[in-house]
C-alpha cells in the first residue's frame, strides 16, 4: 500500500469503499471466510490509504446476509463507522 499511496499522491480526488461484510464468516452468502478481525483490518486499511492520500473516502454499507443471527452482521457493519 505505501507503493501504491505513493504512486498515487496528487492524482485521487475522491474515493468510495463498498464496505461489504457479505465476507464475513458469519454470512450464508460469502465464501471468503473473513473473521471479525478480519473486516475491521481491511477497514482499518482503506481509512489509513484514505488519511494518506489526504483524500475523502465515502463509504457505502453493503451485503450481509445472516445465516440465522443478525447480530454479526449488524456488528460488522457498525464497526465500519
Amino acid at each position: 500500500l505505501k507503493q501504491i499511496t505513493n504512486e498515487m499522491r496528487g492524482d485521487v480526488d475522491f474515493i468510495f469503499f463498498q464496505a461489504g461484510v457479505d465476507i464475513l464468516d458469519e454470512d450464508r452468502l460469502g465464501r471468503m471466510d473473513i473473521s471479525q478481525e478480519g473486516i475491521r483490518r481491511r477497514n482499518e486499511m482503506v481509512f489509513q490509504f484514505a488519511s494518506d492520500l489526504g483524500c475523502p473516502l465515502c463509504i457505502t454499507m453493503g451485503g450481509g446476509y445472516p445465516k440465522s443471527n443478525w447480530e454479526p452482521i449488524l456488528n460488522a457493519h457498525a464497526n465500519v463507522y
